[in-house]
């Protein structure tokens, strides 16, 4: 009983320092959008507006584009 209070005693204070010291942290927030296609099986007519899209958001955000 004592050793597992212990236990999460310890764990509960190093997590509650590390939120503290990622919160301290400096460094700018970095965002980034994810843009996911699904579905498309050979639609291709679409693709040049779908382009035109992911082109607009890569000169904006940091882009992750995603196909499945």
């Amino acid at each position: 009983m004592k050793r597992s209070f212990l236990t999460s005693l310890i764990t509960s204070l190093i997590f509650v320092l590390s939120i503290v010291v990622i919160g301290w942290s400096q460094q700018p927030v970095r965002r980034v959008v994810v843009l996911s296609t699904n579905d498309v099986h050979g639609a291709i007519q679409q693709f040049p507006r779908l382009a035109t899209a992911i082109a607009e958001c890569r000169d904006t955000a940091e882009v992750v584009l995603v196909d499945a």
